[in-house]
């Protein structure tokens, strides 16, 4: 089945701001996680319990135990 949708200007305009946008929070997301990866990888002992439960405090935690994890499976900058 084929249909055909035909949007105003109006929708178009509106449509593509909302992709922009999600664009842009999508990039300024990906600097935030990069940052706290670099912190983690340059000041903190991934095997240290302490060191992780401390940044759990200051940062998302889900964020911070997905880095956490990567960099002890092996991840770049190890």
């Amino acid at each position: 089945m084929i249909f055909e949708v035909q949007l105003s200007e109006q929708d178009i305009a509106l449509y593509t701001g909302i992709a922009k946008a999600a664009q842009a929070e999508a990039e300024a997301w990906l600097k935030v996680r990069e940052s706290l990866r670099d912190y983690i990888v340059n000041h903190i002992d991934v095997d240290n319990e302490s060191d992780i439960e401390n940044l759990h405090g200051m940062f998302l935690p889900d964020l911070v135990d997905e880095i956490v994890e990567e960099l002890s499976a092996g991840g770049e900058d190890e």
